[in-house]
């Protein structure tokens, strides 16, 4: 039993096989041009938030060539996968002890991101979130032109981090990271305001892609 109990303590001491905090993680995705504009040519009447939009685009790094965790992003939901099965053969009639046959439709449709970010003063859901909603209504998914200023669907990357190693005085590193290719919100949450007490409010949205990757960093 000892030599047992050594191998796991020495397996598990290994960066590769440590278990990681559920807590170190980050998300980051790229603001379209385009929606950093006003709402005029969508709306009768034209949102003017283009101030506190500017403010909160800013805080968080928007338009940088530096990839920024987006801290109002409090929680995600990256996807799952699932293979659509049915099962063939002989379909009536005595068939003795054969057992049908597994055989793959399709890979299922991609389910969607769903993130969940703070509220705060300058309300990043209803100040970038929401108008990329109502732009990606108005414009559809069709490009309007070769100029990437005019598109509305971005690049989001989920990284999550390992523990790194207080001892070594060793920072936390990537230890898998997902991308999500032309990427765009698709909902985001109704927000319900009373008079009972203050909290913290934290408003849940979904993304929809084309496809993703995982990358594995050293």
């Amino acid at each position: 039993m000892a030599n047992e109990l050594s191998y796991f303590n020495s397996f598990i001491a290994q960066r590769y096989n440590s278990i990681p905090y559920s807590t170190q993680w980050m998300m980051h995705v790229n603001i379209p041009l385009s929606i950093t504009s006003n709402l005029r040519n969508i709306d009768t009447e034209m949102w003017n938030i283009n101030y506190g939009q500017q403010a909160i685009l800013n805080s968080v790094g928007a338009g940088t060539n530096h990839v920024h965790g987006n801290i109002f992003a409090q929680s995600v939901t990256v996807p799952g996968e699932k293979l659509e099965v049915t099962r063939v053969g002989i379909e009536s009639g005595f068939r003795g002890g054969f057992n049908t046959t597994p055989v793959i439709n399709s890979r299922a449709d991609p389910e969607t991101v769903n993130i969940s970010f703070l509220e705060t003063t300058y309300s990043f859901l209803d100040l970038v979130i929401r108008p990329w909603i109502i732009q990606v209504g108005h414009q559809g998914l069709v490009p309007i032109s070769d100029d990437p200023k005019d598109s509305i669907k971005s690049t989001m990357w989920v990284m999550f981090f390992d523990r790194g190693d207080i001892k070594t005085n060793t920072p936390p590193k990537i230890r898998k990271m997902w991308k999500f290719n032309n990427v765009f919100p698709i909902s985001c949450d109704s927000d319900t305001t009373d008079f009972q007490k203050d909290q913290i409010t934290t408003l849940a949205t979904q993304w929809m892609y084309t496809h993703y990757t995982i990358d594995s960093v050293n």
